[in-house]
């Protein structure tokens, strides 16, 4: 799959160890794009899926500290990872904790401490203020449409519209500053999509690597992945935001990464290792083949059928093509031979 998508504007052209009875401290920094191996709650043992319960009703609890029994540090910084991932609607939780652990003959307890970005007694009303929102979109994208397709892409949509990309601004990283303070990075923009896919019920998770924008050069990024009809998709939400490739605010948001597969996602992004990564290849639900705005072979005539009903709405119409040799031939003759102003409505 070619990653190009000729873009025809019709005005212009668009291109521990421990001694008995002493105390000991440590902390580390666990990665919010996925410190662990493994992290998903499915992958955990029966006991440590224990554990992982135990760390949900905490939170959910809004709990500033955590009681564990003979249990490690390290393996319960493993199964908060595993919640985090899991939880992107736990906002106020980052990858940053310590513990203590209290060793008694041969009983240990370990208290955890998990990093809050908030002071404690505010986290109540923001989660509301949050749930709300989430609620109501989800009740906006089921009025506008019946297709679950359709429905996810009403979210992506809303989201690259409604969130500017912003770094250092509070929340940034988390889906309570998409969703609510309208400003975020990458991480953000992931946070919020799985939240809304989870509400859907539909499987989705963020994935983490690098990749290259005119905004951001190449940098560390997340996005995600869904499971439709059997087959995994990429949604990159952060790179549909035209701001992050160059575009302007009044840019039409892009689909460019809406649905796309595996082999196409590697066309611009590299994976990290040691986390889940669906390699399922599938074209069914991408953007433009959807729309029917996919095509195996150029043709000039099938070109001007595309045109013809997306000109009908706005000044500019897209059509992308499955091998870069069939692009290839699309610029030649509708850019480089200027045939392109002979479609009626350019």
């Amino acid at each position: 799959m070619v990653r190009d998508i000729i873009s025809i504007n019709s005005r212009r052209k668009a291109k521990r160890a421990c001694i008995f009875g002493i105390e000991y401290r440590c902390s580390f920094k666990i990665s919010k794009n996925g410190g662990f191996m493994e992290t998903y709650s499915s992958q955990l043992s029966a006991e440590e899926r224990n554990c992982y319960r135990q760390i949900v009703n905490n939170i959910e609890s809004f709990k500033s500290e955590w009681i564990f029994q003979n249990v490690s540090f390290n393996t319960i910084g493993k199964i908060y990872q595993a919640v985090l991932n899991d939880h992107p609607e736990y906002f106020w939780l980052s990858g940053k904790c310590s513990g203590t652990t209290r060793i008694l003959g041969t009983q240990s307890t370990l208290t955890f401490k998990p990093g809050i970005d908030e002071h404690i007694g505010q986290i109540s009303g923001m989660r509301r203020v949050f749930d709300s929102t989430v609620d109501s979109l989800i009740k906006n994208a089921k009025r506008h449409s019946h297709y679950l397709h359709e429905q996810i892409l009403y979210i992506h949509d809303y989201l690259v519209e409604h969130t500017d990309y912003k770094l250092n601004a509070p929340h940034c990283y988390d889906a309570y500053g998409c969703l609510i303070l309208h400003k975020s990075v990458c991480a953000g923009y992931s946070a919020a999509f799985q939240v809304l896919m989870q509400k859907l019920g539909v499987e989705c998770g963020r994935t983490s690597g690098w990749s290259s924008s005119k905004m951001t050069g190449n940098a560390s990024h997340e996005w995600n992945y869904v499971k439709l009809d059997g087959t995994y998709y990429y949604n990159d939400v952060t790179w549909d935001d035209p701001i992050i490739n160059g575009g302007c605010d009044n840019d039409n948001l892009s689909h460019d990464f809406f649905c796309v597969d595996y082999s196409e996602i590697l066309l611009t992004h590299r994976f990290e290792q040691n986390q889940f990564i669906p390699k399922t290849n599938g074209r069914k639900l991408d953007y433009y083949t959807y729309q029917g705005w996919c095509l195996d072979r150029y043709s000039f005539e099938m070109v001007k059928t595309i045109a013809a009903k997306q000109l009908v709405r706005e000044n500019k119409f897209f059509v992308k093509f499955s091998t870069k040799l069939e692009l290839d031939r699309a610029k030649r003759d509708l850019l480089d031979m200027q045939r392109v102003f002979t479609i009626p409505g350019i």
